[in-house]
């Protein structure tokens, strides 16, 4: 819960009338890009990935899901879930209590290679998410779901705009 503390206390002043050169909205792309980082990226898991995609085909599955020792977190009950297409892995995804990740991978490429990484804390019940997309295998933030509220960033991490729904 220390993360979802972190990201409350951040999210405090802002609303609709927010604007992207506050202070309390770059706290706050500060603290999500702490917070949103990959769990998934250099595991074994991740690692792994083209080959269990294919063992998955040849079985005719789709999914494998990973638990206990397998999954890359110290969290207790934490699952992580790989999915194929075509023999190529793209998409894998861990939970880890009130912390969801899920990245998006080129299926046209052998090697695993990210394209879309989304981390969704449930904070009392309510979503905050982060979105990083990949240009030229760097990640950049690209905006954050608050309740009632987006954030979108530049290609420098910087918020550009924020949306009230």
């Amino acid at each position: 819960m220390a993360d979802c503390d972190r990201i409350e206390a951040a999210m405090k002043g802002i609303d609709g009338h927010s604007k992207p050169g506050d202070a309390n909205v770059t706290s706050l792309v500060q603290v999500m890009k702490e917070l949103s980082g990959s769990h998934l990226l250099g595991t074994k898991i991740f690692n792994e990935a083209p080959t269990t995609a294919k063992e998955l085909e040849a079985a005719h599955k789709y999914t494998k899901v990973f638990t206990g020792k397998d999954v890359p977190s110290s969290v207790p009950g934490a699952e992580a879930l790989l999915q194929q297409q075509h023999g190529k892995a793209n998409t894998l995804a861990i939970d880890e209590g009130d912390r969801h990740e899920v990245l998006r991978l080129e299926s046209e490429n052998p090697k695993p290679t990210p394209m879309l990484d989304t981390v969704t804390h449930m904070c009392h019940g309510k979503p905050v998410s982060a979105a990083t997309i990949w240009f030229d295998g760097k990640p950049q933030m690209t905006s954050i779901e608050l309740p009632d509220l987006a954030i979108v960033l530049d290609q420098s991490g910087k918020a550009v705009k924020v949306d009230q729904y």
